[in-house]
């Protein structure tokens, strides 16, 4: 994986090919007004027409710290997350947050910079 901007924007070596969309890169998003992060995975569709998914939601949990999201592991996102956990990209922490009708898990993104030291990588 290879870092492509000053932000948290990270090209895969490995596309992740899920039906029509091809996805190339994640990047992890702060959102100041929603208090959180957000884990988008950006790609292109079958016509070659760019397109993201956002992986994760907002939950208001303490657990929610910097490089943790509650990731969706419902319906179309399911195979998304199965190969980033695959990867390594992700990682489960063995917490979850109930949200309507299911539990959604919180997980840890290995693939960004660590704020708290110097590494490049956590």
């Amino acid at each position: 994986m290879e870092k492509i901007n000053k932000e948290e924007l990270f090209k895969l070596s490995r596309p992740i090919v899920l039906q029509t969309i091809q996805f190339d890169s994640l990047e992890l998003v702060d959102s100041p007004v929603q208090g959180c992060e957000f884990l988008i995975a950006h790609g292109v569709d079958s016509d070659g027409l760019p397109c993201e998914e956002r992986v994760s939601t907002n939950l208001k949990s303490h657990m929610q710290t910097p490089n943790h999201v509650f990731v969706r592991t419902d319906d179309h996102h399911a195979e998304l997350v199965a190969e980033l956990l695959d990867r390594g990209l992700l990682k489960k922490t063995g917490h979850e947050q109930q949200s309507g009708f299911c539990s959604i898990p919180l997980m840890e993104v290995m693939f960004v910079r660590n704020p708290l030291t110097d590494s490049p990588f956590v």
